[in-house]
């Protein structure tokens, strides 16, 4: 797998701030190298990607995005084709209810995503006529949608010429542009690698000028762990087992199989008091107390 390079002279000249384009400047030449990279690497197996054979529509790639969050593509690959098989459309999710989601979403981890998929849905259908929006200001207006998640779906499902962060293309980024960096203990922040995304950013095929960031960063810079730590972004993720978030899923996941139960069946998930866990999960909206000390997942009316 040959790797991407980049003349150190070429880039202290994109950094600069006050950088403009011109030909001597090694932008369409670094560009040129990202593609060839792309088209001899490409992970054109993942089913939510549009590839020169397979389009794919803005709900299946909204669905994508939402499960990659904070997970690994090998667990979105198991779940996304059941998930789509069980809610083929938008409005399907829109309607379903609420356990039945959260049970096709098991093993992605963080049901509060599950939620968050659903109410999209909703607000898709009662507010925008049951079409995904385009543009990345009303995008964010969708729950649990953020910057990265509004410019990727924006991007990947309507080719908009956007710039975005996830793990991988920051790490593209830090490793070609601040290298200068790996001496200290300074962090990258997004700020200083947005303007370099914008100049570098492929206009005329932004769809797969992003999918090339990604899959070089997950294939190449995999090796190189001390990349991912020195962006200020980067937060160290606790062990799942144990952890609030463990007792969480114990919980979410005891009243999908018995439908309700009192506090105290469900306190035998946790060794610890699980009042505040209980409180979380009822302001979030993920279950609700049907009579006093005994709970449901939440109906939702669609």
């Amino acid at each position: 797998m040959f790797r991407i390079k980049l003349l150190k002279k070429h880039s202290i000249c994109i950094r600069k701030k006050t950088h403009t384009s011109h030909a001597g400047c090694g932008i369409t030449c670094f560009q040129s190298q990202i593609l060839q990279w792309y088209k001899k690497y490409k992970r054109d197996d993942l089913p939510w990607r549009f590839t020169e054979t397979r389009s794919v529509n803005a709900y299946r790639i909204l669905i994508s995005e939402i499960m990659l969050q904070q997970t690994q593509v090998s667990r979105v690959l198991d779940t996304f084709p059941r998930f789509i098989n069980a809610f083929p459309t938008i409005n399907h999710l829109a309607s379903a209810p609420l356990d039945q989601v959260l049970k096709e979403w098991q093993g992605m981890g963080y049901n509060r995503r599950a939620l968050y998929v659903q109410q999209c849905a909703q607000k898709i259908v009662t507010t925008f006529g049951g079409r995904i929006p385009s543009d990345i200001t009303l995008l964010k207006t969708l729950p649990g949608i953020g910057p990265y998640t509004a410019g990727a779906v924006s991007c990947f499902a309507f080719g908009t010429p956007t710039v975005f962060l996830d793990t991988n293309i920051r790490k593209f980024f830090i490793h070609h542009f601040f290298a200068y960096a790996s001496h200290t203990n300074k962090k990258i922040s997004d700020v200083e690698i947005l303007p370099i995304a914008e100049r570098l950013l492929h206009k005329k095929n932004p769809r797969v000028w992003n999918y090339a960031l990604m899959d070089y960063g997950a294939l190449v810079l995999s090796r190189k762990p001390e990349l991912l730590p020195r962006a200020k972004s980067y937060h160290k993720q606790s062990p799942f087992l144990g952890s609030n978030r463990f007792f969480r899923s114990q919980i979410v996941q005891y009243l999908l199989k018995h439908r309700h139960a009192t506090r105290d069946e469900l306190q035998q998930t946790s060794p610890h008091d699980i009042s505040l866990i209980l409180a979380s999960l009822k302001k979030e909206g993920l279950i609700q107390e049907i009579r006093p000390d005994c709970f449901a997942i939440r109906h939702i009316a669609s």
